[in-house]
């Protein structure tokens, strides 16, 4: 009687968790189909836990205050037509400081703006 009981607890269970991968895939595909674009315009580090990013998304900007609690819109605007062109530095200037490279691990202008930081630092 107990093994009986311990089948059909262990076959509930499996259909239970099989329905919900089931429709968590069938979600995460329809999710993907109405994906949105974000592009992050820039981002300013105001404290080790804030910082003021500019975002567009759907002909919109805004420019959002970020902590560890909250995102707050400051402000909201159309997006220009063109995105701003970066500012031309030259290729063997560094960032001025540690907080001037971004970028992830994997990126290797990451690496390279990181070597250019850790050069201007032991020159000053």
């Amino acid at each position: 009687m107990d093994f009986l009981m311990i089948m059909r607890v262990v076959l509930s269970l499996a259909a239970v968790f099989g329905l919900l991968w089931f429709f968590q895939r069938k979600m995460a595909r329809g999710a993907g189909a109405q994906e949105r674009r974000i592009t992050v315009v820039s981002k300013q580090g105001l404290t080790p836990k804030a910082a003021v990013v500019t975002v567009d998304t759907e002909g919109r900007r805004f420019v959002l205050g970020v902590t560890e609690a909250s995102v707050n819109v400051l402000y909201e605007t159309a997006a220009p037509e063109e995105p701003a062109a970066a500012p031309e530095t030259p290729a063997k200037a560094g960032p001025q400081s540690w907080e001037a490279v971004s970028g992830s691990i994997l990126d290797p202008n990451a690496w390279k703006q990181l070597s250019g930081a850790r050069r201007h630092r032991r020159r000053h």
